[in-house]
Formats: C-alpha cells, sequence, structure tokens
C-alpha cells in the first residue's frame, strides 16, 4: 500500500490543485498533481465541513488502494475515479466518515 501526502495546496478559481507525494512499497517516492473541483468537493463533503485538501488526500487514497500494482498518475483530476472504480463515491465517504473535521 502507498503511503501518500499532500505537500502543497492552491485554491484556483473553481478548483484546489494539490501536490502529492507518494512513497510505494519499493520505496520509490513519485510526485502527483491532482485537481479537485468544487462540485466535487460539495459531493463528497456536503456540508463543507471537511478541509479540501482531506478530500482530496481520501480520493487519491482510495485510487491507490483499487489498483495498488500501478502508481498514481503524475496529473489526475478527483473526478476521474468515477469512471474506473465502481462504487468509489461510497468509497472516498467511508473513507471520509474517519477523518476529522477540518
Amino acid at each position: 500500500m502507498a503511503v501518500i501526502e499532500v505537500t502543497h495546496e492552491l485554491e484556483t478559481q473553481g478548483s484546489w490543485q494539490f501536490t502529492l507525494q507518494s512513497v510505494d512499497d519499493a520505496g520509490i517516492m513519485r510526485t502527483h498533481l491532482l485537481n479537485l473541483a468544487w462540485p466535487d468537493y460539495d459531493w463528497w463533503s456536503p456540508d463543507g465541513a471537511l478541509e479540501p485538501s482531506t478530500v482530496g488526500l481520501a480520493v487519491a487514497e482510495c485510487w491507490a488502494d483499487n489498483d495498488p500494482s500501478t502508481p498514481l498518475p503524475e496529473r489526475f483530476d478527483a473526478s476521474v475515479i468515477r469512471r474506473l472504480f465502481r462504487g468509489s463515491d461510497e468509497m472516498v465517504r467511508r473513507r471520509l466518515s474517519g477523518r476529522s473535521l477540518g
């Protein structure tokens, strides 16, 4: 299982962009850019109580858990997880339910 952390956050017009760092089981470190649009944030955190970086991290972790043999893409949009993995919205919400409020 990859270890993932948010190293930088930038709010842009209509979204947040996160720089993520991941380390896989072999110790290989990679950098990724994740875009989280405001509507996607609202979908996963409808009350707005969670930090955007918490939501972005949950998306990246769910992606990595569902495809552990493949590194996260260098650049990706959070919404893509819906097209790749059945039940991804519920997986992200489940992961977020254990996170503290921002």
